[in-house]
């Protein structure tokens, strides 16, 4: 066994210390990769370390090792080696002292079968997604090759994907790595839960794989539509006064992903004649299905007259794997109660709903000679705005689309169909608050 550094050599009683402070003599070994392919080399290097300024550096003998050396061949050059990989596997590089057994140091070096790289080649996500990774947000995630043989390869071209990029997209969808870390940007679309793959072309079952869920905290909020070009509603209500597409807001006043076009080229069938200012009550508001309509929604509406055929607008936007609750308003004031009956139909998935609506309104004590009193009320009061405002619980089509139509019963030479307010309300699932 070598003697340490503050000892004399067994066979040599007369030789003299090491000269003093070498005590605190290192090896630092110089390691350029922890890792190398079959068939591939590196050169390592060793020095003494902790030599102070005013003492030469000691003669060493340098001893190089392997510790399987059917993985990892060692072929020695005084303080460098130079190491070749033999096989998959791993070994323990080692150098130490012939004079001084105190003196070594190892490093594991890993041999990569470049055809069959596993599993000592590896991919590692980190995250900086939030908990709460929220609609319109984004996020970083970042890949690690663990035990990439850096400096000793050609780069390899990791592919990042998106189960459902309708819910979360990945930016950029292909990246080069050549050691280190590498980061996309995650983006966060809708409300859902998608899977981010990132996987290396070269290597086919190389691969990993992280879980994000996206939440919009108003996913649920409802939407306010008030239909008319004269009375305009506060917030939060979307006044729609114009033959166009309008761009939603919630109750938040969020942009909802919602739109309704009433742009007249784009109707199902027949397009609305106007919008109709009626005569209205001074009472209100008017409150149904817990919902609160101020008077000005009551006072003009979407108006079709004299048409044999439904007038329609579509609501795009939804999210077809959601229930939404339909609130409709179709009311007149003081309108001849003989020609105010009305169809609304309401188609998503599936067969349409349809309802008739008796859409004109009387507040007085007796029904006129020869009128039907379906639509009398003694008072404001007692007026049952059931009978006026209707509830359809809809799934949207697989586009996300809903469309709702009217149309008047014709009776005698008139027909007439007003529609003055839609309140869209996503329905949460069982359970949840």
């Amino acid at each position: 066994m070598p003697p340490r550094y503050d000892e004399k050599p067994d066979d040599d009683p007369d030789s003299e210390l090491p000269a003093a402070g070498y005590e605190e003599l290192s090896f630092s070994l110089s390691a350029p990769v922890t890792g190398i392919p079959t068939g591939g080399s590196a050169t390592f290097s060793v020095s003494i370390a902790g030599l102070s300024a005013d003492k030469s550096l000691p003669e060493v003998t340098y001893q190089w090792s392997s510790s399987d050396d059917e993985v990892l061949k060692v072929i020695p050059d005084k303080s460098t080696a130079i190491v070749e990989g033999l096989k998959s596997g791993k070994a323990v590089l080692t150098v130490s002292c012939a004079e001084y057994e105190n003196l070594s140091a190892s490093v594991g070096i890993s041999v990569i079968d470049l055809q069959n790289p596993y599993p000592f080649l590896s991919l590692s996500l980190s995250s900086s997604v939030p908990d709460e990774f929220i609609t319109g947000s984004e996020s970083a995630v970042s890949a690690t090759v663990l035990n990439y043989p850096a400096g000793s390869q050609s780069p390899v071209t990791l592919t990042w994907t998106s189960s459902d990029p309708s819910v979360m997209s990945v930016s950029p969808t292909e990246t080069v790595y050549d050691g280190g870390s590498m980061s996309v940007t995650v983006s966060a679309v809708k409300p859902g839960t998608a899977v981010l793959t990132v996987s290396c072309n070269e290597y086919e079952d190389l691969r990993a794989t992280l879980e994000i869920k996206v939440e919009n905290p108003g996913e649920y909020n409802k939407i306010y539509i008030d239909f008319g070009d004269d009375y305009q509603s506060a917030a939060p209500w979307n006044n729609c006064s114009a033959f166009q597409e309008y761009s939603l807001k919630d109750e938040q006043g969020l942009d909802s992903g919602v739109s309704l076009d009433l742009t007249p080229w784009k109707s199902v069938t027949d397009i609305f004649d106007s919008y109709y200012k009626t005569m209205f009550a001074t009472e209100g508001p008017i409150t149904f299905n817990g919902i609160e309509f101020p008077l000005e929604v009551s006072k003009d509406q979407l108006y079709i007259y004299n048409k044999d055929v439904p007038a329609s607008f579509t609501v795009s936007g939804l999210d077809p794997e959601k229930t939404y609750e339909f609130t409709t308003m179709s009311i007149r004031f003081n309108g001849a109660s003989n020609v105010r009956e009305m169809t609304i139909s309401v188609q998503g998935r599936g067969e349409a709903m349809s309802c008739v609506i008796k859409q004109g309104l009387k507040c007085i004590t007796q029904a006129a000679a020869g009128e039907e009193p379906y639509c009398v009320a003694d008072d404001w009061d007692s007026i049952d705005w059931g009978r006026f405002c209707k509830v359809f619980s809809v799934v949207p089509a697989e586009d996300g689309t809903v469309t709702v139509s009217m149309s008047g019963t014709k009776i005698g030479s008139v027909q007439q169909a007003h529609l003055n307010a839609l309140v869209i309300a996503p329905v949460k699932p069982d359970g949840q608050d």
